[in-house]
């Protein structure tokens, strides 16, 4: 069975009530004269001993587990006049356990620790919660008798041998000291181990928390590079938009960008004149397109902004003088380098005047085909290359064809007027009957 680990005030208490039942039986003449002397002095020095272990702790106070084991097993050899102590630590973290020993000036030169320490691994074994409380040694053919104990709960912190020549060790008053001298060591140890473990866990976040403070430090630095470059950045974003707006405003013409997905992104001074709109109501663009127009124009530009095809389309606009005018857009697609549309460049110009010019002109060719229609004789007319480019009608009655047919005739009638014109005479020319065969017949040219 093993020793049983009491308070060192139990211990105390026990010596006490050992003294007191010696001097009783000294005076009741159970114990010679001598004896009880021996006995009473030997369990006051007993006394005396306890004391001084139970001053121990006080010295141990904050010291590490070799210190603190090292301290014991003097005291023990001292106290208990021992041949050898030796304490054994277990390491709470799994490595390689630490034996501190300490040997009597008896056997000193003749035994050194590593024999001691075999010794005890062949008698006790290696692990202390196995160790026997009492055992009988061998080392270097002398015969000791040890005691052990273990330290804290089931020997976890480790355990302590004490060894003594005298082969009835250890006695009562022995055992008591040794008891005690254990107790305290395993409270302080456990205290120790704490205080180290508390000390790691202080340690560890300690180093947490300066990591931490380093690596928010280093992302707060980045941080601040970001910002600092994103400032640059947003700040050269806003110098070459303003550059970009004002290089806009300054083209004669109305330019404007759109986005990829067909909104109005940006536009110059003159279109915002032009419409007499914000940029914001600009965006409603499509109620600005004649009504006429608008489904024709939607659909175009929905179509290039799908396909990445060029858009170009005219078609009626509201200015901002409540007057409809023709407008030419053009629009061309900016990519990426990986051919992705990043925004469309879009010009508008006024074309209304030009259009009023065709409008103007071709009410004038109509005029003009209506009098020469009315001209009673055959009137070609033809392009300086000698191509015909217009006839009138009683000469296409007269011939019998069309003006495409007459185009193909145009170097045929050239030859023909050029003669005339040379010789002052009719010259022949073929009169058709509807798409039959006809006859030939001389008329008289002019040309001019």
């Amino acid at each position: 069975m093993r020793y049983s680990v009491r308070t060192s005030r139990d211990a105390t208490t026990e010596a006490c009530t050992m003294t007191k039942d010696a001097a009783r039986m000294t005076r009741a003449g159970s114990l010679p004269g001598d004896s009880a002397d021996e006995e009473v002095a030997r369990l006051r020095g007993c006394l005396n001993d306890l004391v001084g272990m139970t001053a121990l702790p006080a010295l141990w106070t904050g010291g590490e587990p070799s210190q603190i084991a090292g301290t014991l097993l003097d005291a023990l050899l001292q106290t208990l006049r021992l041949a050898f102590a030796l304490i054994r630590l277990i390491d709470p973290d799994g490595g390689p356990s630490l034996d501190i020993v300490r040997i009597s000036e008896s056997l000193k030169g003749t035994v050194g620790a590593r024999e001691i320490r075999e010794a005890i691994n062949v008698s006790l074994g290696d692990a202390p919660p196995h160790w026997r409380p009492r055992a009988r040694m061998l080392i270097s053919g002398s015969e000791l008798s040890v005691a052990s104990a273990g330290l804290g709960p089931n020997g976890g912190i480790g355990g302590i041998v004490a060894g003594s020549w005298m082969a009835t060790f250890p006695v009562e008053t022995e055992r008591l000291v040794f008891e005690v001298a254990t107790n305290q060591a395993t409270t302080v140890l456990q205290q120790a181990r704490l205080l180290r473990e508390h000390r790691r866990v202080a340690a560890d976040l300690d180093e947490r928390v300066a990591q931490r403070a380093r690596e928010l430090d280093a992302a707060n630095q980045e941080l601040k590079k970001e910002i600092a470059e994103r400032r640059r950045t947003e700040d050269a974003l806003r110098a070459n938009e303003l550059s970009f707006q004002l290089t806009v405003d300054s083209i004669p013409g109305m330019v404007h960008t759109m986005t990829a997905t067909g909104g109005v992104e940006l536009v110059n001074h003159q279109i915002l004149e032009y419409f007499g709109k914000t940029l914001e109501e600009l965006n409603d663009w499509g109620v600005l397109v004649h009504a006429d127009d608008r489904a024709r124009i939607i659909e175009l530009w929905t179509r290039s902004v799908a396909t990445g095809e060029p858009y170009d389309a005219e078609h009626r606009v509201l200015r901002g003088d409540g007057t409809y005018r023709w407008m030419h857009s053009r629009g061309l697609p900016l990519r990426d380098i990986n051919g992705n549309i990043v925004r469309w460049y879009n010009l508008l110009t006024d074309i209304d005047e030009r259009k009023r010019t065709e409008e103007a002109l071709r009410e004038s060719e109509r005029e003009s085909r209506l009098i020469v229609d009315t001209i009673p004789g055959l009137v070609a007319m033809l392009t300086p290359a000698g191509e015909v480019d217009f006839v009138n009608h009683q000469l296409v009655e007269y011939c019998g064809r069309t003006l495409d047919g007459l185009k193909l005739w145009g170097p045929a009638i050239r030859f023909i007027l050029m003669t005339s014109l040379a010789s002052s005479r009719p010259s022949p020319v073929f009169r058709g009957s509807g798409r039959s065969s006809g006859t030939l017949r001389s008329n008289r040219c002019w040309s001019s």
